[in-house]
């Protein structure tokens, strides 16, 4: 037995646009063929919050850094103490 293959209402056949509109995909607005505009005053967020968190993290080390060298500043003067009462 051979069976004939009929495809006349083959959907694959169909435009895209006819297989969108059956489906209920169509969009309202016309399809464009040219890219998005942005607006190039505007900021992308994660430039914005990585220059938050490089400007946070400096400041924390710069207070740590303090922190440090005044530590040792004591710990240098205790020691200087200590010698003289040797002495």
């Amino acid at each position: 037995i051979i069976m004939s293959w009929d495809d006349s209402d083959d959907d694959w056949d169909k435009s895209d646009d006819d297989m969108d509109a059956k489906l209920g995909l169509a969009t309202a607005a016309p399809k464009s063929s040219s890219a998005p505009v942005f607006d190039d005053d505007e900021e992308d967020l994660a430039v914005i919050e990585k220059s938050r968190m490089e400007k946070l993290n400096t400041e924390s080390l710069r207070s740590k850094g303090k922190q440090r060298k005044a530590k040792e500043d004591a710990e240098r003067e205790r020691k200087e103490e200590e010698e003289l009462a040797r002495k």
